[in-house]
């Protein structure tokens, strides 16, 4: 594993956050905003041979280094997809058990839209992991989760967990 991951696996734990959604061997999983692949690697594993991740970007030099290291590191279950979030080329309706959006969502151009297009790849038992930062002036940048839940509501998406902490918002929701 590069020595970003490595050290940011000291800070947050991939599995444990994965677990937290329910991934589970043989689901397929859904990356979105999958930066160098730190979820998209440990998902992979956790799915093992019988599951797929699909790692989305918009970046080719980021899928590049989750293509690199994946052959690296012997996962052959992960499919890179360059497509913004608003679109979603690549990845089948009603196919993701489960999805993440880990620091992400804040980069998207139309987050109703991303929203809308996750929840049609969402399998009707899915559910998706949202972390992002809380908008602010020390941060910069980041969503307000009191203008986001309306949006998953409108998209077809209702909150099991909410939890905002000082920095970071997390969310977790399944198709209504």
């Amino acid at each position: 594993m590069s020595l970003g991951l490595r050290l940011r696996s000291l800070v947050q734990n991939p599995y444990r956050l994965l677990s937290d959604v329910g991934v589970a061997r043989g689901h397929v999983f859904m990356d979105v905003g999958c930066g160098g692949g730190f979820l998209s690697i440990a998902a992979a594993r956790m799915v093992g041979e019988e599951g797929l991740v699909y790692a989305v970007d918009v970046k080719n030099e980021r899928l590049e280094s989750v293509r690199n290291l994946a052959v690296r590191l012997g996962l052959r279950n992960i499919k890179t997809l360059m497509t913004p979030a608003e679109v979603l080329d690549g990845v089948p309706e009603q196919s993701v058990d489960r999805a993440v959006l880990m620091f992400s969502l804040h980069h998207f151009a139309d987050i109703r839209a991303a929203l809308r297009q996750i929840r049609r790849r969402l399998k009707p038992s899915g559910l998706t992991l949202i972390i992002d930062p809380i908008a602010s002036r020390l941060l910069g940048h980041g969503t307000n989760p009191q203008q986001i839940i309306p949006l998953l509501d409108d998209a077809g998406m209702q909150p099991t967990y909410v939890r905002k902490g000082i920095l970071l918002w997390k969310t977790i929701v399944k198709p209504t």
